[in-house]
């Protein structure tokens, strides 16, 4: 699994920082390398699907954006700027 390139996410609004466990950051790196499911990415980690749904909510959290999709929105925003 390659998430080197991957870096500690920010926050939407503002520059703030946001902390992931390291389990939060395995997730959010698959959420944003891949196309898997939540199933898959559960497989995938050697994890229970409710224990993903609770990484991948806390990371939206985190992160203020409602889904994968607005991860990825604000990552092709950056690298535009």
């Amino acid at each position: 699994m390659a998430t080197a390139a991957i870096r500690q996410p920010q926050r939407m609004r503002g520059e703030h920082t946001v902390e992931l466990t390291p389990a939060q950051q395995r997730v959010y790196a698959l959420l944003v390398q891949t196309s898997l499911t939540g199933y898959q990415i559960a497989k995938q980690l050697m994890i229970n699907h409710d224990t993903y749904q609770q990484h991948a909510k806390m990371v939206y959290r985190k992160l203020r954006v409602s889904g994968r999709v607005d991860i990825l929105v604000r990552l092709l925003g950056r690298q535009t700027q």
